[in-house]
């Protein structure tokens, strides 16, 4: 489901302001990476948990060409289908590399306080249950967006909900 803001609204401000900081955030996290792996990361993973949009995990991907050039204490681990890379945390380097990029991680998590001003939460207090939700920028319409469980609306305050700021697309 998306909940697509309207153009000129506070709500697409508040959803360009997250998403920029989620792509801060990552950048930032991928140079921390870089610094500790050897190699750039393809990718940096993050989650979603009890009232938060986004915390970045240090699990990462890298470029298939760059298994050999990458730090010999990181460790590759398979998750599902694919692999990922994650520091080993029986080496101290590879301690020290998780305290920081853990630091860092909980200092740029994104909640979802400034959703809630528009009637959007997260958590289901009632229900006991926390939804997906993230932020995004289609670059070929130039719309802010979220991007969320179907069941979220079951979340939402319908005395502060303000439809008039999006539209919602299943």
């Amino acid at each position: 489901m998306k909940i697509i803001a309207k153009e000129g609204t506070a709500f697409e401000q508040t959803l360009k302001q997250l998403c920029e900081k989620m792509t801060e955030g990552i950048e930032k996290a991928m140079e921390l990476v870089h610094a500790y792996a050897g190699v750039k990361p393809k990718n940096i993973f993050h989650l979603y948990h009890w009232g938060t949009i986004s915390r970045l995990v240090p699990e990462f991907d890298i470029h298939p060409d760059d298994r050999d050039k990458i730090n010999p204490r990181v460790l590759r681990k398979k998750q599902g289908a694919q692999f990922v890379y994650v520091p080993a945390k029986r080496y101290k380097e590879g301690q020290e590399f998780n305290n920081v990029f853990c630091n860092y991680a909980k200092e740029h998590e994104i909640n979802d306080t400034p959703l809630s001003e528009f009637g959007i939460n997260t958590v289901n207090f009632v229900k006991d249950v926390s939804y997906y939700c993230q932020p995004a920028h289609d670059t070929k319409t130039n719309r802010y967006m979220l991007i969320c469980s179907d069941s979220i609306p079951e979340a939402f305050d319908k005395k502060k909900l303000v439809k008039e700021q999006f539209e919602i697309e299943y």
